[in-house]
């Protein structure tokens, strides 16, 4: 099976770079990928893949392996080549731990959210390898595939606990734990020394030891090592060893002296400061050559992640001079102040940011976002116009190494029509507000043609068909909007039902109403499934959630003390938000008139805050001066527990722990939360 890899990958990668790049040494490998040269760094991991090459240090071969997936996966877009590649070696050889964990690490790159891939890498690891090196590696993948999927992501740290001594693959995830916590002892200081002894300096380490809450006995000992062990690479002439250096500088503050590394860096190796993408802060990723300071963006991240708007949009003020004048690191500076503006209701400034976004990066997805703040805005509507019809005059064009992340010709041709239909909408909601209805209906009708119409696309055609005056056709495409859900746009779905009403009573007749007519229209099995803000019911099967486990979360109260989650017995509310979220702060009124509705039916209402810090939740003064709820905090490591990527997130939970319901957003009038806790309710005290 391994020359079939190295064959594909072989014929997916450009001889150019490969002749350019080293045999096989796995450091140099990632600083390639830290570079953006994933043809390199794919050379580097074949080199290592190559028997001959290979002497010794790395006995399992996973090193290069994981190499080998990143480098088509995350930097050449093959992520659905490389899981049929390693799909098909666990197949034909069932007893290779390699090719199982290598499946299950290619099914975690090549997804990034939870989904039916889940079940098939758990599968992929069980049992877990016995070999000591490959079990390490089978512990970390099922780690990182468990922020996303169902599962303990902890599960197994005492067991690499217990191999870090000998294995040195197990160090890696203990030693970042512990770090972690913030808490820097004598014995983790030691572990860093040893750490360091055997591989060449991560970010994430210097990151950790400089983060403005580290504290303990060994942290200036820890800190110590590091800094030593830059002043060693310091003196090298390997670019990789001068990058990791600048970064590890770069986290302690000394930024002149990172500078002048990099310098040296692009010295020896010009190709690095003008190579394609690059990853920031272990999340995204942007152009290399507009990359600025690295402390910038670390300060913008933590800003747009953490602070409320208003103190965020003046930090960004103090970036802007920082930040390259056009270009996409401009577009998405600029949509982030918009952003900002939005949730500060600062709307016309906001649409001034989102056409500076626009102008910076002419692209189609950013002339749709100007032209939907535009006719929510009800201003800027020709100039917006003219960005979307330029948008679709060009056209999208297939490249299968482009930003697409994509399974092959098909799939790209079906996400394309999918962002011309967006495209065609936003170019109707402008044309209605210019008062140009007939070239709104033209629009409309033709995205409709285009691929899967989404709930939203039919029932903006079905309120414009009203408003010309053909109902039978307003009829067809307001009720199949409605039978498709609706999306998550609230006030579109009751004008909506309203104009459909009002259709009914003249067009058709139903004894029952219109959601009788709807369903009778459309059955259930024509419609998509429920968006995502539904609350689900613990009978339904649309989300693993319901029905799973709740995570046991650590909680503080306002007075200090810590319990757990569990400690709170019967049905139970978990509504998690946080100080910085505009949705979940205008969602507190509610929930505080839901619990004390619902107190007295012994539901134990709790408002959850994953702010970084617990004075930030308490201090806070925009919510309800005496809420009915109980106010707690559990911090940003909720995120991942619960594994959600978005808040406010409220869970129904009954008394086994188990989530019965879950909602996700917050509109005006939204009512989702009592109608599941109601549904509950009066089962229960049906039966009794």
């Amino acid at each position: 099976m391994l020359p079939t890899l190295i064959t594909l990958a072989l014929a997916l990668s450009s001889p150019p770079a490969l002749a350019a790049a080293p045999v096989c040494d796995i450091s140099y490998g990632w600083y390639l990928q830290n570079t953006g040269r994933p043809e390199q760094e794919l050379a580097v991991a074949l080199g290592c893949l190559d028997a001959d090459a290979r002497d010794g240090s790395d006995p399992s071969g996973f090193n290069a392996h994981f190499l080998l997936i990143s480098a088509l996966s995350l930097g050449m877009r093959e992520g659905p080549t490389v899981v049929r590649l390693y799909r098909d070696w666990a197949q034909a050889e069932p007893d290779s731990d390699l090719a199982r964990v290598g499946l299950a690490l290619a099914l975690s790159d090549a997804n990034g959210d939870g989904g039916p891939w889940c079940d098939e890498a758990a599968a992929a690891l069980q049992p877990l390898p016995s070999t000591p090196d490959i079990r390490a590696r089978a512990i970390r993948v099922r780690s990182a595939i468990r922020r996303v999927c169902p599962g303990d992501p902890d599960e197994g740290l005492d067991d690499l606990r217990e191999m870090a001594p000998t294995v040195a693959a197990a160090r890696r995830p203990v030693l970042k734990r512990d770090l972690a916590d913030h808490d820097v002892t004598a014995q983790d200081a030691a572990a860093v020394d040893r750490y360091l002894g055997d591989w060449p300096l991560p970010a994430w380490i210097a990151a950790a030891l400089w983060d403005p809450d580290a504290a303990g006995e060994g942290l200036e000992d820890a800190r110590a090592t590091v800094l030593r062990v830059v002043d060693q690479a310091e003196k090298s002439d390997a670019p990789d060893l001068l990058d990791d250096a600048a970064r590890a500088l770069d986290s302690a503050g000394q930024t002149d002296r990172a500078k002048a590394l990099r310098a040296r860096r692009d010295e020896l190796d010009p190709d690095a400061a003008s190579a394609g993408m690059v990853r920031f802060n272990g999340v995204s990723w942007m152009p290399r050559q507009l990359r600025t300071d690295p402390q910038v963006w670390r300060d913008l991240a933590r800003d747009y992640a953490k602070r409320p708007a208003p103190l965020a949009l003046l930090s960004l003020k103090h970036l802007a001079s920082q930040v390259p004048e056009d270009g996409p690191l401009r577009a998405e500076f600029e949509g982030d102040v918009a952003d900002h503006l939005w949730w500060s209701l600062q709307r016309k400034a906001s649409l001034k940011h989102s056409r500076l976004a626009w102008l910076a990066n002419p692209t189609a997805e950013r002339a749709n976002l100007y032209g939907y703040d535009a006719s929510l805005a009800g201003a800027d509507l020709e100039p917006a116009l003219a960005a979307v019809d330029q948008a679709l005059a060009n056209g999208p064009s297939w490249d299968p190494r482009g930003d697409n992340w994509v399974d092959g010709y098909q799939a790209w041709r079906d996400m394309a029509a999918d962002d011309m239909s967006d495209l065609l909408d936003t170019r109707a909601q402008l044309l209605v507000r210019l008062d140009r209805w007939e070239e709104a209906r033209a629009a409309l009708r033709t995205a409709v043609l285009l691929g899967s119409p989404s709930a939203i696309l039919h029932l903006h055609l079905g309120l414009i068909e009203a408003h010309l005056g053909d109902d039978e056709a307003a009829l067809l495409h307001l009720t199949r909007g409605l039978a498709l859900g609706g999306g998550n746009e609230a006030r579109l779905r009751g004008r909506a039902k309203a104009q459909a009403r009002n259709l009914l009573r003249t067009q058709r007749f139903s004894p029952r109403g219109l959601d009788a007519y709807v369903a009778a229209r459309w059955p259930p099995e024509e419609a998509e499934d429920q968006p995502d803000n539904t609350p689900v019911p613990a009978d339904a099967t649309s989300g693993w959630r319901v029905g799973q486990s709740f995570p046991n979360l650590a909680l503080t109260a306002q007075n200090g003390a810590t319990s757990m989650l569990s400690d709170i017995e019967g049905l139970r509310v978990v509504d998690l938000w946080a100080t910085w979220c505009g949705p979940c702060v205008k969602s507190l009124p509610g929930l505080s008139s839901l619990a004390a509705d619902y107190t007295k039916r012994g539901v134990t209402v709790l408002a959850v805050s994953l702010d970084d810090k617990a004075d930030t939740a308490f201090d806070f003064k925009d919510g309800p001066r005496s809420p009915a709820y109980q106010l707690l905090w559990a911090g940003q490591h909720a995120f991942t527990d619960a594994k959600i990527n978005g808040i406010p997130a409220a869970f129904l939970i009954d008394e086994k722990g188990e989530i019965v319901a879950y909602t996700r957003g917050y509109s005006k009038g939204d009512h989702r939360l009592e109608d599941a806790l109601d549904t509950l309710l009066d089962k229960q005290e049906g039966a009794l």
